[in-house]
């Protein structure tokens, strides 16, 4: 056993997963712009600055979308993360921001969005690695090869695995299959050149169908806002409506070039 003081130094796998899915965002755009694209340090900067200010804004929308969902529920204040509630309103915000104040990337605007998102998806796998180790966002329980039994109650912070189904009952990894998808699409994305050029429209339409679907076998409750859908599948549909807006865009777009 560790003397306490020595415990205080250490932090829990989520967390620890959590940090490097943002350090593994971060330094993926900074490199790939840089080394990439050559992009000069002070163009990088303001992008990385609006970026900071996108992810403020991602951090907050996550959080009060999560309680906004509990509450209209159980009318409990329950402070919690819904990853989708906040990078639709953050990828807004990333855009807009510099479309009016990052005028000179106007047209390179397509392309450092490419950057961002693959960014994202790389981060957002070892963030679905650290809520597997943590024991949250569990499947439904299974009785297929992939099922997973998890341990007693300290690897998961809520218990909510065992208050929802007891112990010993074998769950889907809904993690790992989020995290084994998001590695795919990224090293796609990364290493295809015509679909690397349209990376932005692609994950739009990619993982707002996938997180559609994969809801169907989510274990933990996250609230309700429409019968039979889960509040993640309505914003995997606002997802999938954001792509559709924006090849309509380039269509329109092309046509007045014309």
């Amino acid at each position: 056993m560790l003397p306490e003081f020595i415990k205080d130094f250490f932090i829990d796998s989520y967390t620890l997963l959590a940090i490097i899915g943002v350090l593994s965002l971060i330094l993926y755009v900074i490199l790939y712009l840089e080394k990439k694209l050559n992009y000069s340090r002070k163009r990088v900067n303001k992008i990385l600055v609006i970026g900071a200010i996108s992810g403020v804004i991602t951090l907050v929308f996550a959080l009060l979308f999560d309680l906004l969902v509990h509450y209209l529920k159980s009318g409990e204040v329950r402070f919690g993360v819904t990853f989708l509630g906040g990078v639709i309103p953050g990828l807004i915000c990333f855009t807009l921001l510099n479309y009016y104040f990052n005028k000179d990337e106007r047209e390179n605007l397509k392309e450092i969005l490419g950057v961002l998102v693959r960014g994202i998806i790389l981060g957002h796998m070892f963030g679905r690695i650290g809520c597997f180790l943590a024991g949250c966002c569990y499947g439904k329980p299974t009785d297929s090869i992939f099922g997973v039994i998890y341990p007693d109650v300290p690897y998961s912070p809520r218990g909510e695995i065992f208050e929802e189904y007891g112990e010993g009952v074998a769950v889907h990894p809904t993690q790992l299959y989020e995290a084994s998808f998001l590695l795919c699409l990224f090293l796609i994305l990364h290493f295809v050149p015509k679909l690397r050029e349209n990376s932005f429209v692609i994950y739009l339409f990619s993982y707002g169908v996938f997180r559609f679907f994969i809801e169907f076998i989510r274990g933990d409750d996250r609230g309700s806002l429409i019968p039979f859908l889960s509040p993640s599948q309505i914003l995997s549909f606002i997802l999938i409506v954001m792509g559709a807006v924006v090849l309509l865009y380039r269509y329109y777009q092309k046509r007045s070039i014309k």
